[in-house]
């Protein structure tokens, strides 16, 4: 017969109703020979996908196109003219300054008084970007209510079970 401390190192010991104690053979969950031979294959699977993404010590990217605009034509070909106001033919005209004002062509009193409050509200490019990144983080912000909420409260409690409460004998001393 086994000796008491050798019941208790296999890992689970019951105790029958005749009092002789049997040492059962305990392994837990996930470490078994099918369990170990599914991690195996995993890790090689990974490897051999991780493998097939690298691309070598000597890759170059590509060189960029040689273009010098961005249609192969020189020019668009004009528009065709519509008997409607302002449907006249459109052409487009190459290496000429939009100038200052631009958004004066479109003829929109909305859009010019736009405009005219960002400039008086920010007269400088970095004050219009602040307050720029001030309304896109107010958007997000509202955003934020759209989606679905869940509460939580995470804790963790550490208990160390006394042998003398929960009815389990010791080894022998």
């Amino acid at each position: 017969m086994k000796s008491e401390a050798a019941h208790w190192r296999c890992g689970l010991v019951s105790v029958a109703w005749t009092g002789v104690r049997r040492c059962h053979e305990f392994r837990p969950s996930g470490s078994g020979p099918a369990t170990t031979a599914r991690r195996r294959g995993l890790v090689a699977a990974v490897a051999l996908l991780l493998g097939g993404c690298m691309v070598g010590p000597d890759f170059a990217p590509p060189p960029a196109p040689d273009v010098t605009g961005y249609t192969p034509e020189a020019r668009l070909r004009p528009g065709a003219a519509t008997p409607v106001p302002g449907g006249t033919a459109q052409s487009f005209a190459s290496n000429l300054d939009v100038g200052g004002g631009w958004w004066r062509k479109f003829g929109s009193p909305q859009i010019d008084a736009f405009v005219e409050e960002a400039v008086r509200n920010h007269p400088d490019v970095r004050a219009a970007q602040y307050a720029l990144r001030a309304a896109r983080e107010t958007v997000l912000q509202s955003q934020g209510a759209l989606f679905p909420q869940a509460p939580g409260l995470l804790s963790g409690t550490r208990e160390r079970a006394v042998a003398a409460s929960s009815g389990t004998t010791g080894p022998a001393t």
